[in-house]
């Protein structure tokens, strides 16, 4: 645990899977598990980092991205752990409304998959805060016809964090490996352990 505490925030990705919001979601999960304020705001100030970090070269995915970040906010927000942030999430919701979803490949990390999970959840939660729909119709309708359908927004979306990354056995190779993510390292370990 330690280790986790000492190098979180030097990790270059703020992403979801290979980033700081994937230790902060774990940290989050542990601070809830555990009954610990100090995980908690452990995880508050890894949130903080993201989010003041967020800059144009931040990629247009889901692995490292904005794609992740966004749907990390809504997965954070659907389970209890932060306040919905309107600002951040228009800002997010602009972005992602600028990806070609034709010129896409079918990949989570940085294809079509991805962008469909940050457009889902999106709309499921916002339809949840009776917010106006957050993207213009147009991209909808290519993201929808490019995805081969897309669930209604009106129908329930699961935020099932585990479907993202696999299983991940404790070894010493964890600490040797210095892998901190939520996808092959100690903060997908601690998540797993953390969820039922």
């Amino acid at each position: 645990m330690n280790h986790l505490l000492v190098h979180a925030f030097a990790m270059p990705s703020p992403g979801l899977l290979e980033g700081r919001l994937g230790m902060a979601v774990a940290f989050y999960l542990l601070g809830r598990k555990r009954g610990s304020n100090i995980y908690t705001q452990f995880a508050d100030e890894l949130l903080d980092s993201v989010l003041t970090g967020l800059t144009s070269r931040i990629p247009d995915d889901f692995a490292n991205g904005f794609w992740g970040i966004g749907w990390g906010l809504e997965y954070l927000y659907s389970t209890g752990f932060i306040d919905f942030q309107p600002g951040v999430c228009g800002a997010l919701d602009d972005r992602a409304m600028q990806a070609d979803p034709d010129n896409l490949d079918e990949s989570l990390d940085a294809g079509l998959e991805g962008l469909s999970h940050y457009v889902l959840a999106r709309l499921y939660n916002g339809r949840l805060r009776q917010e106006e729909l957050p993207f213009r119709a147009e991209f909808l309708e290519r993201l929808h016809r490019r995805a081969g359908g897309l669930p209604s927004w009106c129908m329930p979306y699961e935020f099932n964090l585990l479907s993202f990354f696999p299983p991940v056995p404790f070894s010493d190779d964890l600490f040797r490996q210095k892998k901190l993510a939520l996808r092959g390292g100690l903060a997908g370990y601690i998540a797993r352990r953390m969820l039922p």
